[in-house]
């Protein structure tokens, strides 16, 4: 099923535009590739992040769409536990001082971007599943055909 919903796309546009504009700064960026995430689960979140116009045009799968709200999910929980220390060890060089309190500022900030990315995906997450549901019409949901979706699902809701 391709899913063409204006709420749920304006749900992925608006997470991709605030990651793209609070989290892959220039100057969180570096530390995003020092992370512990394959590279499935970056090919996903490019698809989520960069390619929201596309999605305006197309459409995207449902079964596709919570792939990628697992690959987020994923990236959440890893950039939770991994990136503050990351960004620390980077704000220690030396820089000049208008870049350095850029730097700070990116560093400090970075625990509340991702919780506010993490909220908007729990939100994206259950619209989905609603929507998923009240389609299904005599089928089983997709949601129910996804492995681990369940385990994400928790973790989602848990943030």
């Amino acid at each position: 099923m391709i899913i063409k919903d204006t709420a749920i796309i304006g749900q992925v546009e608006v997470m991709g535009s605030h990651y793209r504009t609070n989290i892959a700064t220039t100057f969180i960026r570096p530390a995003l590739l020092q992370l512990s995430i394959d590279k499935q689960t970056w090919d996903l979140m490019h698809v989520f992040t960069e390619k929201a116009e596309e999605l305006w045009h197309f459409g995207i799968s449902l079964d596709e769409l919570y792939h990628i709200i697992q690959a987020a999910a994923k990236f959440v929980s890893v950039s939770r536990h991994d990136l503050s220390r990351l960004l620390k060890k980077r704000v220690s060089g030396d820089y000049d001082d208008d870049e350095h309190v850029l730097r700070n500022i990116a560093a400090n900030n970075i625990k509340s971007n991702i919780d506010i990315f993490a909220a908007h995906l729990k939100n994206l997450y259950s619209s989905v599943l609603e929507f998923d549901k009240s389609h299904a019409k005599g089928r089983k949901p997709v949601c129910l055909t996804i492995p681990d979706l369940r385990e994400t699902g928790s973790m989602i809701e848990s943030f």
